[in-house]
């Protein structure tokens, strides 16, 4: 799956109700990727926007939009945005301005040579809470001690990947906030080269949709879950080896 960059990459943005944020996160990837050699699009797949989004969306040029008719979560939001991409590379990033666009353009070009690069949030300058790093360092813990690799940042929603891993994964990617745990802990799991680099982190404009308590309960399930896919994948492999 590994080797040298896309022809040209699709850059996803999932959003919702992101009036606030959508423009700006735009402006900054059109600045970042304007000298870039690469063919590249912007697709924004918007998950059933109640605000003003669908119309900063629909007046917007230069951009291609997905449109769920109703709210159906961050994962099938990238699922629908991988699936409409055009290009054989994909960069996924957040609609609500945390992310820094302008490192869009080194990740793509770290991605020869490797299947996944993930924007891992230990730059200068990151901005969090401290319950919820307690809570990701506690899932990273788990995931590290699962791959037995070190994972600087477990959920990143800056990341660039060939669009065949998600592919790969398609039978065990969810529809919400755990989609990004499980592409990364699949990824190591399976193997595959995944190479984490520091990027800053800033304030989100606008209101989070995360849940704590819910979406903190899905990620720990999702968690459990691909420890025991992980523990039937080594079971069968040790039947097979035996019986060979």
């Amino acid at each position: 799956m590994s080797g040298a960059c896309a022809v040209g990459f699709t850059v996803v943005i999932p959003v919702l109700d992101e009036q606030h944020a959508i423009l700006a996160t735009i402006d900054a990837l059109e600045s970042a990727l304007t000298n870039t050699a690469m063919p590249w699009e912007l697709l924004v797949v918007d998950d059933g926007s109640r605000d003003a989004t669908p119309g900063l969306l629909s007046a917007r040029r230069g951009i291609r939009v997905v449109t769920h008719a109703t709210n159906r979560g961050y994962g099938a939001a990238l699922k629908s945005g991988i699936r409409a991409a055009k290009h054989p590379l994909v960069v996924v990033i957040d609609a609500d301005a945390t992310y820094p666009a302008a490192d869009v353009p080194r990740l793509v070009e770290l991605c020869a040579g490797v299947d996944m690069v993930v924007g891992a949030r230990t730059g200068r300058n990151v901005q969090s809470t401290p319950l919820r790093s307690f809570v990701k360092w506690f899932f990273r813990q788990y995931a590290q001690w699962l791959t037995g690799a070190r994972i600087p940042d477990l959920n990143s929603g800056l990341r660039v990947f060939r669009h065949e891993l998600a592919d790969r994964f398609a039978d065990i990617l969810p529809d919400g906030f755990s989609f990004t745990t499980t592409i990364t802990v699949g990824s190591m799991l399976d193997g595959l080269r995944v190479r984490f680099e520091p990027i800053d982190y800033m304030p989100r404009i606008g209101h989070s949709k995360l849940h704590p308590v819910l979406d903190t309960m899905r990620i720990a399930r999702q968690l459990v879950r691909l420890g025991i896919r992980a523990r039937r994948r080594r079971f069968l492999d040790a039947e097979l080896s035996a019986r060979s």
